[in-house]
């Protein structure tokens, strides 16, 4: 009997421990370089974008894809910097391209909870090894829910 109950509180501790932990998603936000996209599977469900005079960003609400494409042959990475937030709190990030403009659309898959908010600019950027973004180059912004 005493056996049983010392392997029904450790399973009941290793399932708070679980779900106390970060989710994968969250653990990786922050500074993520978009990969190379296949043009082809862009706008294949609804999205929203915005853009300035130096890149354009789009986010898919189906499977929480964000879009990235560089305008501008300047040098300059372009990045979708963007802040997520729902009842049970907020996470933040920049996704950006490095790739330039002769790549056209690049993405970066992400993971968010139904029913949360989304505001998104896009912006240069100054340095990717710095962190630094250009807040002067930045697009008014957008906003969606997931």
């Amino acid at each position: 009997m005493r056996a049983s109950r010392v392997v029904a509180s450790a399973l009941t501790g290793a399932a708070l421990v679980l779900g106390v932990a970060a989710s994968p998603a969250s653990a990786a936000d922050g500074w993520q370089a978009t990969a190379d996209a296949d043009d082809s599977t862009f706008g294949q469900h609804p999205y929203e974008c915005d853009d300035f005079a130096g890149g354009e960003a789009c986010f898919q609400p189906y499977g929480e894809w964000f879009w990235v494409r560089d305008l501008s042959a300047d040098n300059l990475p372009v990045a979708m910097v963007w802040s997520y937030s729902d009842d049970f709190g907020s996470r933040q990030g920049v996704a950006y391209d490095t790739l330039g403009k002769a790549r056209g659309w690049t993405n970066l898959n992400k993971s968010f909870e139904e029913y949360g908010s989304l505001f998104w600019q896009v912006c240069s950027v100054t340095s990717v090894a710095k962190k630094q973004i250009n807040w002067n180059s930045c697009s008014d912004g957008q906003s969606s829910f997931t």
